[in-house]
């Protein structure tokens, strides 16, 4: 692994995965995904086992949303979507009955505070969708229908694209996006088609050049894309399962990558620490505050 990065909290998760920086407590949060986990740290560094872990018996968690008033919404299995206050037992919050046998993966805030959100598969191979939730907790059809997995979003720092991962089909596609329009997306494309040699893109960000930053599952990879669409930037990983990243820290220099270890192998994380979170501490690129709901 590049020696840019450091081990940042060693965790040992399965499917670790969503890492979000937090700005109003200056920690970053991510999930093990399999096991309902959610993980916090603060950013001021320290010793990687001093990290926080939070665990309810609300099922699978597949992303995380922050609120103006200072909670947090966890996107769930059964298509549930719960509050949480830390300190607090989560409570429901509303739910996507057309996902109630499945659950939700990847989701980003959007400028007006809607979330944007993908619902996996049911099985191997399946069919996922996009969807997104407005500010009532309703939700409407994006794309009712994916190859395979969607994972990753994001948007472009002048919030006119909206960025979206298909992961089994290698492929990372932009919208229009258009706030004026309460928030429309239209005109779809291909961003950029990964060769399955190289991995299959999992989460995604942005940073303040406009260039997307993508993990690549089974490629031990972190690249980053300029708004063109061109690789600009590659950072190896000795696991093969490099799931997120995602920037925080002192004005947000700080890139942080998140692994997994499914299925749980001792040897991967001995050596390696697979499903651990690393950090790029100081990095030469700067990322976008998340948005609030």
């Amino acid at each position: 692994m590049s020696a840019l990065f450091e081990l940042f909290a060693d965790t040992r998760a399965v499917l670790g995965e969503s890492a979000v920086w937090c700005e109003w407590d200056r920690s970053l949060y991510w999930l093990d995904v399999l096991g309902g986990i959610v993980y916090r740290r603060k950013g001021d560094g320290g010793n990687p086992e001093e990290f926080e872990r939070f665990e309810w018996n609300i099922g699978k968690i597949g992303g995380i949303s922050f609120t103006r008033e200072k909670s947090i919404l966890l996107f769930a299995e059964a298509g549930k979507v719960w509050e949480w206050i830390p300190g607090k037992e989560p409570v429901l919050y509303t739910t996507l009955r057309i996902a109630s046998e499945t659950r939700f993966n990847k989701v980003v805030t959007a400028p007006d505070g809607t979330v944007f959100c993908t619902v996996a598969p049911l099985l191997q191979g399946g069919i996922g969708s996009l969807w997104r939730m407005d500010l009532q907790g309703k939700f409407s059809c994006i794309e009712a229908a994916t190859s395979g997995m969607p994972n990753g979003l994001g948007f472009s720092p002048d919030h006119r694209k909206l960025y979206f991962t298909v992961t089994t089909e290698g492929k990372i596609y932009s919208y229009d996006f258009e706030m004026a329009r309460g928030g429309h997306v239209s005109n779809k494309d291909v961003f950029v088609q990964i060769p399955r040699e190289e991995g299959r893109p999992d989460g995604l960000t942005v940073d303040r050049e406009g260039c997307v930053w993508s993990a690549l599952w089974e490629g031990g990879k972190l690249v980053r894309f300029s708004p063109a669409g061109e690789k600009v930037a590659e950072y190896a990983f000795p696991m093969r399962q490099v799931t997120g990243v995602a920037f925080g820290g002192e004005d947000l220099r700080d890139l942080f990558v998140s692994t997994a270890n499914y299925p749980w192998n001792d040897g991967e994380y001995q050596t390696h620490h697979a499903g651990a979170v690393f950090r790029m501490k100081e990095s030469p690129y700067t990322g976008n505050l998340e948005f609030l709901r």
